[in-house]
């Protein structure tokens, strides 16, 4: 069915950033989306970008 106030955190592997959050969307069956998201960090800092999709 219809996922709602469904929405992504994103931070760095090594947790040197903030968890930023994107804003809620509601996704029909088969329907796709496209989000982006600014995460700062430290111009030293060196690692991968993790996301996970929470909704209800």
């Amino acid at each position: 069915g219809t996922q709602q106030n469904l929405y992504f955190e994103f931070a760095t592997a090594a947790k040197a950033a903030e968890v930023v959050r994107s804003q809620n969307y509601t996704l029909a069956p088969q329907a796709s989306r496209q989000i982006q998201a600014n995460i700062k960090v430290s111009s030293t800092n060196i690692g991968y970008i993790i996301s996970r999709a929470i909704y209800e």
